[in-house]
């Protein structure tokens, strides 16, 4: 069962709180209810829900010198609050608050209806998963499954040490280090190039787990239905087919479709007349906004060297005064590296019109219609995306063949930029307009690159796009799920 987090925050009181606190403790074990005690300083009373958000706590109870005297205790709903806070008025937050007092004796009884009201919440998800999951099986999709617990070292080879900063990792003593399932892509990819057929369609349901230690008010663990498509012969008809099944399995909710294409800002870059270490690092961070626009302004001369290269950079021998050699470089890996950046540093700047037309690319927004007609003026200037724009062009075809209304579907030149680093080309969403509070109801995208890195031990790839629909925003949206 969830663990709520008995908090103290009086510490002039201490031993009596600890007494009392720990009988708390193993009252809630009695009734199977986990529980943690934290007796923290009431000035800096924000570290211990923070600490209760860290530890996913879906309660907090606390009590201060004046709940212990009154026999009274304060009950914190968290992931109530969590909701609350992303959408309520503060007159909805008055009708419904996530706090609340009650007697120190009916503390146990009331966490625990906390906790099986949340247990409910997710009783109710499953069933809606598997309504979700059915509509695709009746499709053609066969269902699959994959393990809660992966294999740490397949998502760091493809996303590098960050992915720690999202996922559970732990360590198995047989399997060594693992992750809890940050996603259903990569272990379906990895079953299809093990022995799958082409082509082939796929459906899945089950949790995911991302850590979020930054923004506590999103969900660590959540459901997911998938439909994956691996066919090589028709991918442009394969994006159509998954986007236009997504929404027609969410069409009761009358949601919002954004769409983008990754390949062209790929294609982009890949074309910028720069070196080849340049475009390197700007195709490493295209999923990292910040980071890439840094890069940009700084291959286009527009902001200076990070501080101290230039310095380190102008020294003649810039190891000479550089202490005792510590980590795992080589002196030779670092004279290299040194080496790299004079030379990037002598690069000439790219073009500011390569810039100015990277810019329209991304600031584009508009339907998918009047967007091409934006797209084929970039190209004339910007020859190396003309390509992509023509498989735009097909995959609106495709889409309108699909009965999808493409005169009025959104295309984003930015859109799909925070995903997961996996998309490559076509990038959708739907979202409801009235809940701009929500995350999204469901996300899609082809990922032709990943299905070449994880099929490359056996030599072979495959095209390849899907996308993922979230059930309990679903039920949210339906009150109930009555579609």
């Amino acid at each position: 069962m969830a663990r709520p987090l008995a908090q103290s925050s009086s510490p002039s009181w201490i031993n009596r709180d600890w007494r009392i606190t720990s009988r708390w403790s193993l009252n809630c074990a009695k009734r199977g209810i986990r529980a943690e005690v934290y007796l923290g300083n009431p000035k800096n009373f924000g570290n211990q829900l923070k600490y209760a958000d860290k530890r996913n706590s879906p309660v907090a109870v606390i009590a201060g010198s004046d709940e212990f005297d009154a026999g009274k205790v304060q009950i914190k709903d968290l992931v109530l609050g969590a909701k609350i806070a992303e959408s309520a008025t503060l007159e909805e937050w008055k009708e419904r608050p996530s706090q609340f007092e009650c007697d120190r004796a009916d503390m146990v009884a009331k966490v625990r209806e906390i906790i099986e009201r949340l247990m409910t919440d997710k009783a109710q998800i499953r069933p809606e998963a598997a309504r979700l999951m059915a509509f695709f099986e009746a499709k053609g999709a066969v269902a699959v499954e994959a393990d809660i617990l992966q294999p740490a070292g397949t998502f760091l080879d493809l996303y590098g040490e960050d992915i720690r900063g999202r996922a559970f990792v732990t360590h198995d003593p047989i399997r060594g280090e693992a992750m809890l399932r940050p996603d259903f892509t990569v272990p379906v990819v990895q079953m299809h190039m093990s022995d799958g057929a082409e082509p082939a369609r796929y459906t899945y349901m089950g949790e995911v787990f991302r850590a979020q230690e930054e923004s506590t008010h999103r969900a660590s663990e959540y459901f997911q239905v998938g439909y994956e498509v691996f066919d090589r012969d028709a991918p442009i008809e394969a994006d159509a087919e998954v986007f236009a099944l997504i929404q027609d399995a969410l069409s009761p909710l009358s949601l919002r479709a954004a769409t983008g294409d990754m390949g062209l800002l790929l294609a982009a870059v890949r074309g910028l007349k720069t070196t080849d270490r340049r475009r390197v690092a700007l195709l490493r961070h295209v999923w990292r906004p910040r980071r890439f626009r840094a890069l940009l302004d700084r291959f286009a001369g527009r902001a200076p060297l990070p501080e101290g290269r230039s310095a380190l950079l102008a020294k003649d021998d810039p190891m000479q005064d550089a202490g005792p050699q510590i980590g795992l470089r080589s002196a030779a890996e670092i004279s290299d590296r040194i080496e790299a950046l004079r030379e990037d540093a002598a690069a000439a700047p790219i073009s500011t019109q390569e810039v100015e037309l990277l810019d329209d690319l991304l600031a584009l927004r508009e339907t998918t219609v009047n967007v091409l007609e934006h797209l084929r003026d970039i190209a004339v200037d910007m020859p190396a995306i003309a390509d992509a724009v023509d498989r735009l062009e097909a995959r609106a075809e495709a889409l309108a063949k699909r009965g999808v209304d493409v005169d009025n579907l959104d295309f984003e030149g930015s859109y799909g930029r925070t995903s997961m680093e996996y998309y490559d080309g076509f990038v959708f969403g739907f979202y409801a307009e009235t809940r701009p509070d929500l995350p999204p109801v469901a996300t899609g995208g082809r990922y032709d690159a990943l299905t070449s890195v994880l099929g490359r031990a056996k030599g072979h790839e495959i095209p390849a796009v899907g996308g993922v629909i979230r059930p309990e925003i679903v039920l949210e949206l339906t009150a109930g799920g009555a579609a």
